[in-house]
């Protein structure tokens, strides 16, 4: 059975069973119970249902409609992929979440049933949720199970296997298990709670050093976790076959709960993170008898702020990174020197075996490689073999792998796909030179301390803006464990402060449906400023180089084209750690303010 008609069998088969159970509606996030951002294919009921595999994207099926919503990345991927299902898009100030949530009213009647998976819902959402639904006495459902093994089958959610663990590097990760838990201890003592329940695979893994990729794209084992004053209870969702840190108490997922209870005597208090903490998680607190407090959770913020060793790890990481994808580069460049015919998947293959040959061990995401007129699928996920590489056309490729301590890179390069001799197109080198300047406001500015992600966010889309232009999708996300880390994260309606050690991209770009995409992304960070105590500087942490022969140099200021050269300087700079780059008009104007 082909992919579409498993699809449209299993969505007819998803309306029959609500209305033979008496619920109107079905909403299946895109997430499973660990929050996966990247969730396996065999293990994705929102791929199976919809037939879409982008990362994000909510689905709602009604007893006779199906909806989907998702974000600006992923227009035209979802309006070919999920078939039968009408497709909302959500705005760059709104989430995904909240384009759903605003329609509930016009999609379910009153009195009806919702019926919903509360392993893959946060308390926060799902107090947004049952707020709106009271208005319509709507009720809800939360027997998801039910609807898995009736239309999916009792095992079609089950993890399996042995996942292959390792501890990362002390030289690399910079601190060990007891020492991050003597600054947990400390933040837990002034939330006035014992102990803090954490959810997010790559908080666990930032904690207790131990890294696998059981997973795809990602390098978290799957499970549970509790930190408390002394020792952080983990609860695995495989086997891990590894020798832990004495700081470390390993139990099996099913068993979590019940030893945390053990842990706790009757004063004890555990912290949740309404935002990170499941619905389900909370039925299971409650079983246990598990006393809880509501607060923020501080694990996020201490991951973000890398240390030294992490910082000097990224920097050589994203240096072998940098040289995989130059190296794709020339090979495109090279087969067009050769006359030789060249397809998207000949680019996957290769950027694949590049990355393995510089010492990646997994890749952090599934490659980008768009030629043409799939630039404009700002997430396009499927190279084709059928898609011959135009002479002179572009090519948009975004990368990214995990190097030995399993920490993500992330790059994008827009590249002319032609001979070394080739001449851009004039609308090919406005649109490049334009996304260009956009990248230079980001990598090149100063900030005042306390400076939140829209501000930055801001500064970057100024270039495109003043030409009536625009990107659907956010400016950067943190990169970490997780290849999209959060906090910072760099967009519209981000409020998150810059810190100092926080790693990001900065990624502008521009898409036009039937002609082709240009993003430029490379990774930053921030440092002190060393000449004004009040300012923060963001600093470069990638340098491949750009195609020249995109760059229309008449667009270019002053300040731009310094830059440039910096940015070629700091290509050949073989030194651990980069200089910063000169500053642009806007913050020297700044600076003499």
């Amino acid at each position: 059975m082909d992919l579409n008609r498993e699809q449209s069998s299993l969505l007819a088969k998803t309306q029959s069973w609500l209305i033979k159970h008496d619920i109107f509606a079905l909403l299946v996030r895109s997430t499973d119970r660990y929050f996966n951002e990247y969730v396996p294919r065999h293990l994705s009921i929102r791929g199976k249902l919809t037939g879409f595999d982008g990362s994000v994207g909510d689905a709602i099926i009604t007893q006779k409609e199906a909806h989907l919503f998702i974000d600006g990345r992923y227009t035209l991927q979802a309006s070919e992929q999920a078939q039968g299902f009408s497709v909302h898009v959500a705005s760059n100030t709104q989430s995904i979440e909240s384009l759903w949530l605003t329609k509930l009213a016009t999609l379910l009647p009153a009195h009806s049933t919702l019926a919903y998976d509360p392993s893959t819902v946060d308390l926060s959402l799902f107090d947004k949720m049952s707020t709106q639904l009271e208005k319509n006495q709507v009720k809800l459902n939360d027997d998801f199970q039910a609807f898995v093994e009736d239309v999916l089958g009792p095992d079609g959610q089950k993890l399996s296997g042995e996942a292959r663990a390792f501890i990362a590097p002390l030289e690399l990760c910079g601190m060990t298990v007891l020492e991050k838990l003597k600054k947990i201890k400390a933040l837990l003592g002034e939330l006035c709670v014992d102990g803090m329940l954490v959810t997010k695979l790559d908080d666990i893994a930032w904690l207790t050093n131990i890294r696998s990729h059981y997973f795809p794209y990602q390098s978290a084992l799957p499970g549970i976790a509790a930190v408390f004053f002394d020792r952080i209870i983990f609860g695995a969702g495989v086997n891990v076959g590894l020798h832990v840190d004495s700081g470390i108490k390993l139990v099996p997922e099913a068993q979590f709960f019940q030893a945390v209870s053990e842990h706790m005597n009757r004063a004890m208090r555990l912290g949740i993170d309404a935002a990170e903490v499941s619905k389900a998680h909370e039925l299971s607190l409650h079983k246990h008898k598990i006393a809880v407090q509501r607060v923020k959770s501080p694990t996020a913020l201490l991951k973000a702020r890398k240390n030294e060793k992490e910082l000097l790890h990224l920097r050589s990481a994203f240096k072998k990174a940098d040289h995989a994808v130059l190296n794709t580069q020339n090979y495109v460049v090279d087969c067009f020197e050769k006359n030789q015919s060249l397809n998207e998947c000949d680019v996957d293959d290769y950027i694949k075996n590049a990355f393995k040959e510089s010492g990646a061990k997994e890749l952090s995401f599934r490659p980008i490689c768009a030629s043409g007129e799939h630039g404009a699928i700002i997430h396009y996920g499927h190279p084709s073999s059928e898609k011959i590489l135009a002479e002179n056309s572009l090519f948009l490729l975004d990368t990214g792998a995990y190097y030995e301590a399993g920490y993500a890179t992330d790059l994008t390069r827009t590249f002319l796909a032609g001979k070394k001799s080739a001449t851009a197109h004039p609308w090919q080198k406005h649109m490049f030179t334009l996304v260009l300047k956009a990248s230079i406001r980001g990598l090149s500015a100063r900030l005042r301390r306390g400076t939140i992600g829209m501000q930055l966010d801001a500064m970057v889309r100024a270039p495109l803006w003043q030409a009536g232009l625009d990107f659907a999708h956010g400016t950067g996300h943190g990169v970490g464990i997780n290849v999209h880390e959060f906090p910072p994260r760099i967009g519209p309606t981000s409020t998150t402060e810059l810190m100092e050690g926080q790693v990001f991209s900065i990624e502008p770009g521009l898409y036009f449906a039937g002609l082709g995409g240009v993003r430029i992304e490379n990774l930053a960070t921030i440092v002190a400023d060393p000449d004004h105590e009040q300012f923060m500087r963001v600093l470069p942490l990638t340098f491949c180089p750009l195609d020249e022969r995109l760059i229309d140099h008449t667009m270019l200021d002053a300040e731009d084209k310094a830059f440039l050269e910096y940015y070629r300087q700091e290509w050949s700079n073989d030194a651990p750690w980069p200089n910063l780059p000169p500053l642009t008009t806007m913050e020297f104007l700044t600076k003499r303010v």
